[in-house]
C-alpha cells in the first residue's frame, strides 16, 4: 500500500494535482524509500508554502545516506530564501560526495555567496566550474566584477575606481563582463565624460549590445566623440535599427531634440521597438507637439 501510494504521489505530482500528492505521500513514512518520499513530501510542503513542514521532511531524509547531500542542499535553498545566508553556507559545507560536481550545487552556492557579499569566493568558484557553468558564467562573471567594482567606488570614490582598473591586467580589461560593470560605475558615479571616452575605444574594437545601453546613457554635455562614433557606426550599417536608437537617445540627452526626432523615428522604421516608441513620445513633448505625444502613449498602452 506504501510503495503504491509514493508512486500514486509521483503521478499526481507531474499531473499538478499537488493537494493529492501531498496526501498521498504522507502514507509513505513508514516505508523505505531511501529517504525519496521524505525528499518529494519536502518539495511538495514547500511548493505550499509550508516551509516548516518541508524542514522538518528534509531533516528526516537525513537518516539515509543516499538522500543526505540532496536533503542538506535543500535545506540550504530554504535558509537562502530567508535570507539565512550563514547558516545556508554551513548546511552546503556539510555536502559529500558528487553532488558537489553538479551544476545545481555550484549555482546554490554562488547564490549563498551573493548573499554573503563574498566577491572574492564568487570569482574563485565560478573560475574553477567555467564550463560546468556554461553561459550561467558570464552572468555571475558580470556580478562579481561589479560588486568588486561597486565596493570600491562606495568605500572610496571614483578616483580609487579609475586607479583599480588602470592596474587590472590587459586581459582583465579586456574582459566584457569587467568592462560593463566598469563603465557602468563611472556613468552612475556621475562620470559621463569619463565612460565616453572609454566606451568609444572599447567599442571601436569588439561589438556587445551592452555597449549601446552604455552609449544611451551618457548625459554630459557635447559628447562628440560618442555620436561621431555612433554615427560612423551607422555609415556602415544603415540598416541596423539598434544604432539609430543609440544616436536618437544621445541626441534626446543633449537637448538636441531635432536629431533625437529623425533618429528615432529611423530606429522605429527599421525595428519597432516600445522603447523607441516612449522615446518618441518624450521627444515630442519637449518639442511641444503634445497631441501627437498622446497619440504615441495611447498606442504603447494598446
Amino acid at each position: 500500500q506504501q510503495t503504491q501510494a509514493f508512486y500514486q504521489s509521483i503521478n499526481a505530482m507531474l499531473m499538478n494535482e499537488a493537494q493529492d500528492a501531498r496526501k498521498l505521500i504522507r502514507k509513505t513514512t513508514k516505508g523505505d524509500f531511501q529517504g525519496s518520499n521524505y525528499l518529494i513530501a519536502a518539495e511538495l510542503e514547500r511548493q505550499a508554502g509550508d516551509f516548516q513542514q518541508a524542514q522538518v521532511y528534509l531533516i528526516q531524509a537525513m537518516d539515509y545516506p543516499t538522500a543526505e547531500p540532496l536533503a542538506l542542499m535543500k535545506q540550504a535553498e530554504l535558509c537562502l530564501n530567508n535570507g539565512l545566508n550563514q547558516e545556508a553556507m554551513n548546511l552546503l559545507s556539510s555536502v559529500e560526495g558528487k553532488i558537489r560536481s553538479t551544476k545545481s550545487f555550484v549555482v546554490l552556492k554562488l547564490q549563498v555567496l551573493e548573499g554573503l557579499n563574498d566577491w572574492a569566493q564568487i570569482q574563485s568558484l565560478a573560475k574553477e566550474n567555467k564550463k560546468l557553468l556554461g553561459d550561467l558564467y558570464f552572468t555571475w562573471s558580470s556580478q562579481w566584477t561589479t560588486g568588486e567594482f561597486a565596493a570600491i567606488a562606495s568605500k572610496q570614490g571614483a578616483k580609487a575606481l579609475k586607479s583599480h582598473w588602470q592596474q587590472l591586467s590587459r586581459g582583465e580589461r579586456k574582459d566584457q563582463a569587467n568592462q560593463l560593470a566598469y563603465l557602468q560605475l563611472l556613468i552612475d558615479q556621475g562620470l559621463s565624460s569619463d565612460a565616453e571616452k572609454e566606451l568609444v575605444a572599447i567599442a571601436g574594437k569588439q561589438q556587445h549590445a551592452g555597449y549601446w545601453k552604455l552609449f544611451k546613457q551618457l548625459n554630459h554635455p557635447s559628447p562628440t566623440l560618442a555620436i561621431t562614433f555612433i554615427e560612423q557606426q551607422i555609415k556602415k550599417e544603415s540598416d541596423n535599427g539598434s544604432l539609430y536608437s543609440v544616436l536618437a537617445n544621445l541626441a534626446y540627452n543633449t537637448a538636441d531634440y531635432e536629431l533625437a526626432n529623425k533618429a528615432v523615428n529611423k530606429a522605429l522604421e527599421l525595428d519597432n521597438n516600445p522603447a523607441d516608441k516612449t522615446l518618441l513620445a518624450c521627444i515630442l513633448e519637449k518639442r511641444n507637439e503634445f497631441e501627437q505625444a498622446n497619440v504615441v502613449y495611447k498606442g504603447l498602452l494598446k
